[in-house]
């Protein structure tokens, strides 16, 4: 768009763009909504998506975690875990060579 890369990643009914100008983002945006209905967006350099933290606030960097999400899953868990499971794997499967 306008000579400049945009990017769409989508999940099911979950979309993210990226583009570096906010008049090709909202062009993009607006066609959808007219033809799908009313999307909830968000802009900025941080974001929520499928569980993942994106945050784009160091230059030419992106960084992503998912600990507030693993977070919320463990608090969720209906049991209390108080010991490690046992494992079908064999021992050597853990040891690495160095």
């Amino acid at each position: 768009v306008n000579g400049h890369q945009f990017t769409i990643v989508w999940h099911i009914d979950d979309l993210k763009f990226s583009h570096i100008g906010k008049k090709g983002m909202q062009k993009i945006i607006s066609w959808l909504e007219k033809k799908y209905g009313a999307m909830k967006t968000a802009r900025g350099r941080k974001h929520e998506y499928l569980g993942m933290t994106l945050n784009f606030s160091l230059n030419r960097r992106m960084m992503i975690n998912m600990k507030d999400y693993i977070s919320s899953i463990i608090d969720d868990f209906p049991h209390k875990v108080v010991k490690t499971p046992v494992t079908p794997a064999d021992a050597h499967l853990f040891k690495v060579d160095n």
